[in-house]
């Protein structure tokens, strides 16, 4: 499968070897179908795919610098980002107010003032 990368490069999903750090590096690159689509068809994304840092990182990559979501919850991270991608910001808030503790909530809401697109829910 020939997959484009978010800086327009193409590269074929034969690069991926099995390499933990070198299928890190090549899928942070991929396009959000492209690696959607390679998580679920390459046994050697499969690695990548299940770690929590990768999802954190490409979150504060590709989506919100600094989300400090990583001290509230531990939990499945590329649902969150999957969340956070399609804008579904009620879905994230559930999530991290039912997991995270008092204090965790106080520095997240001071995140909250400078992320106004996620007052849908908030209170």
């Amino acid at each position: 499968m020939i997959i484009k990368t978010m800086g327009n490069t193409v590269v074929h999903d034969s690069q991926l070897n099995g390499h933990y750090t070198h299928d890190y590096h090549l899928m942070m690159e991929m396009d959000d179908d492209e690696l959607f689509d390679v998580c679920q068809t390459n046994h050697f994304a499969k690695q990548v795919c299940d770690s929590d840092n990768f999802w954190h990182v490409r979150i504060n990559t590709y989506l919100y610098n600094n989300f400090p979501f990583m001290f509230l919850y531990h939990g499945d991270y590329k649902k969150i980002y999957q969340h956070l991608l399609y804008h579904r910001y009620d879905i994230v808030l559930k999530i991290i107010y039912a997991h995270a503790s008092d204090d965790a909530i106080d520095d997240f809401e001071d995140w909250l003032d400078n992320h106004p697109e996620f007052y849908i829910t908030h209170a």
